[in-house]
């Protein structure tokens, strides 16, 4: 016999005998095993998630030229397009340019943001003014982040903006990047 099967010899004929034996219920796991696997499934969840925010170096460049091909919108996704954090955790972004962050509260769907005259505003980016650019929906909305630039930024969101648990919607609140690209994400807090 192989040394690996005759060590198991006697592991499969209990299994077997107590197969047998005319108790139909399964075995409990140990009080001691479950403890450790909850323990285990808490500690993999990490405080602090990373989501890029637009990627930049992807597609036709901004502002795209005159035959443009619409690729644009392979770069306005949040990648990953779902994190998971611990409870009091936080999200790190990197946003690229012409991007802005809104953190909504659990069971808020991309549906439900106002999309309208009531929540659109124009941005100031320096040297132009971008009418009707940025949703401010400020309904269950609990975070926003720092405005439309025309440059690259790094922001984490502030302590205490995920203490709940739940699924989070995130949105880029850039109208055509929110509406036609559908640039929007999740944080799952455990």
């Amino acid at each position: 016999m192989h040394r690996l099967a005759r060590g198991m010899a006697p592991v499969l004929i209990g299994a077997l005998l107590g197969s047998c034996s005319g108790d139909s219920q399964p075995a409990a796991p140990s009080d001691v095993q479950a403890t450790a696997s909850s323990k285990v499934g808490l500690a993999s969840a990490p405080l602090l998630a990373h989501m890029q925010f637009g990627i930049e170096e992807h597609s036709s460049p901004f502002p795209p030229p005159d035959e443009h091909d619409g690729s644009g919108h392979a770069r306005d996704h949040v990648y990953p397009r779902e994190v998971i954090i611990a409870a009091g955790g936080q999200v790190s972004f990197h946003i690229d340019p012409l991007h802005q962050v809104a953190a909504y509260q659990p069971g808020t769907q991309p549906e439900d943001i106002v999309v309208g005259p009531s929540t659109l505003e124009d941005v100031d980016v320096g040297p132009f003014i971008l009418p009707n650019f940025r949703i401010n929906d400020p309904t269950n909305r609990i975070v926003l982040g720092p405005p439309q630039q025309l440059f690259d930024q790094d922001w984490t969101t502030p302590s205490g903006t995920f203490d709940q648990p739940g699924r989070y919607l995130i949105i880029c609140t850039t109208v055509p990047h929110f509406v036609a690209s559908k640039m929007y994400g999740w944080v799952t807090v455990k």
